[in-house]
């Protein structure tokens, strides 16, 4: 069976815990919620994946909410994390994986080849 630190029962709230244990990144402490839920500013969860996992934003879009959506990646496909940050500015980790790599190309029909 594949095992991965990634994949771990645990490994998202210690991404979360280890991107907020960055210096200079602080979780409100007015809204306790941020920090249960891995959420803090746009700034404070980008900088903290770029200084824990060399990760920076390589793809983005919004949702029909008004959400915006980022997908970082680190430059060796090690490891990605989906962020999305609300309208009000807070960001929060939706997900994160590892052996990132790109499809190139797409067939007739549109779909990935």
């Amino acid at each position: 069976m594949f095992y991965s630190k990634r994949y771990s029962r645990n490994y998202l709230s210690g991404l979360v815990a280890a991107v907020l244990a960055v210096p200079g990144v602080s979780v409100f402490p007015a809204a306790p919620a941020h920090a249960q839920t891995g959420c803090d500013s746009r700034a404070a969860v980008i900088e903290g994946l770029k200084q824990t996992f060399q990760e920076n934003p390589v793809a983005i879009g919004v949702e029909q909410s008004g959400n915006l959506v980022e997908l970082l990646t680190a430059d060796d496909g090690d490891s990605w994390t989906l962020v999305v940050t609300r309208p009000d500015g807070i960001s929060c980790i939706a997900a994160a994986g590892e052996n990132w790599s790109e499809i190139q190309g797409k067939t007739e029909e549109g779909a990935p080849s």
